[in-house]
């Protein structure tokens, strides 16, 4: 027993004991060593309480804890019951494989479809010119040379930014807008770095998602044939004004060949996704 003393009135906590004795023993029993229970009772006690008034508080305090006892123990045969048990283990394990297998299949889907696609011959030179361009770019402000890059898409094709949810009821400047700002760097980037891995892959590859998940972005914003094209002119114009002193004909064609074959898987998985 512990008390609490105020000027207003105490706290008294009762840690019950098990222990089968009577009421005038209760108090005694609780510093006799007996097993604690693991419940805590909290009562108000004023300082001009009566003997009576604690007695009365104390039986309460062991009718309590006997139910709570009675409580807990059902409880615990509940859970102990071979049956209960067994059918919410059966449960939870069951909900589990599901998930994983519901991961491995996703898993498995997104590696055939990379394996199906065919070896992509990309030179060791426009390798070279590729990866030159890139690293010159990302030195500079890759953040701005990709916002840029998505303003020239916007340029020839005014419309494309109804693609965009965030674009469509927008009032925010295009080249103000946090969230285009955010987009548009993490489209340049997963593009320029797909070109530089081309050759070492043999395979297009875009970062940490897969081509099925961004092409069914793709086909939920309503991207069309004609957009692809509108990106690929807008992303040779971009990188001939980053790096102007690098450009020619041949690191055009460098771009333009590794763009052409990530639209070209981009589209394919469109149309099986389309198609299913």
């Amino acid at each position: 027993m512990f008390l609490l003393e105020s000027k207003e009135k105490a706290a008294v906590v009762f840690c019950v004991w098990f222990a089968n004795k009577s009421k005038k023993n209760f108090c005694k029993d609780m510093l006799g060593g007996h097993k604690i229970v693991d419940a805590v009772f909290w009562y108000e006690e004023t300082p001009t309480s009566e003997d009576d008034d604690k007695d009365e508080r104390a039986a309460a305090a062991a009718d309590a804890s006997r139910e709570g006892r009675k409580s807990r123990c059902r409880c615990r045969r509940r859970w102990l019951s071979p049956d209960f048990r067994t059918s919410s283990c059966s449960l939870h394990m069951n909900a589990r494989r599901e998930r994983v297998k519901s991961s491995e299949e996703a898993e498995m889907a997104a590696a055939a479809s990379e394996a199906s696609q065919p070896i992509i011959a990309f030179g060791e030179e426009q390798e070279a010119l590729v990866v030159r361009s890139w690293n010159a770019m990302r030195k500079e402000d890759a953040a701005d040379i990709a916002l840029k890059f998505f303003l020239r898409v916007f340029e020839i094709a005014p419309s494309a930014t109804r693609l965009f949810s965030f674009l469509r009821d927008s009032n925010v400047p295009l080249d103000k807008n946090p969230k285009l700002k955010s987009h548009a760097i993490s489209v340049f980037t997963m593009a320029c770095e797909s070109a530089t891995q081309l050759r070492k892959k043999g395979k297009v590859s875009v970062g940490e998602t897969s081509l099925k998940k961004l092409a069914g972005t793709h086909l939920k914003s309503g991207v069309v044939n004609d957009h692809f094209e509108v990106v690929r002119s807008a992303l040779l114009d971009t990188i001939e004004h980053a790096v102007p002193e690098m450009w020619c004909p041949e690191m055009s064609a460098a771009w333009g060949e590794a763009y052409d074959h990530l639209a070209a898987a981009l589209k394919e998985e469109m149309r099986l996704l389309s198609s299913s």
